[in-house]
């Protein structure tokens, strides 16, 4: 199953914001990184693909895959269920070997139930914190 990022959208209006603000005091070059900047963190998106036995995380821009990290089960040594905040929830799948993979704001909204699962078929430990 595929799931894709849901982008906050504040960092984009703050860069066109300050792109505008720029432009009118006429620093050309300024814009133009802006401007540049602004183009390549609306086309950024990420993925999460979760398949029997492994997980893997894609990262593309303009539709060509920049980077891709893939997990087998062997690799997985606890899941974790949090929050950050009050109203958003997370997942950390620690590994054995490499670093914590942290992933929240996915979409369709069942992110979570198709993760538990996957750990409970493949017997991954699953760790849930209070008020998740």
């Amino acid at each position: 199953m595929r799931f894709n990022k849901v982008d906050s959208k504040f960092p984009l209006f703050f860069n066109f914001f300050i792109m505008l603000v720029v432009f009118i005091l006429s620093k050309w070059l300024i814009f133009l990184v802006l401007a540049f900047m602004f183009l390549i963190f609306t086309q950024l998106k990420y993925q999460f693909v979760i398949n029997d036995h492994h997980l893997s995380f894609i990262v593309s821009l303009f539709g060509l895959d920049i980077s891709k990290r893939k997990v087998n089960k062997e690799n997985m040594k606890l899941i974790e269920f949090k929050r950050i905040g009050w109203h958003q929830k997370s997942v950390f799948i620690r590994l054995k070997k490499g670093f914590t993979w942290k992933f929240f704001s996915f979409q369709p909204d069942n992110f979570v139930e198709y993760l538990e699962s996957f750990a409970t078929n493949n017997s991954i430990k699953i760790k849930r914190h209070k008020n998740y």
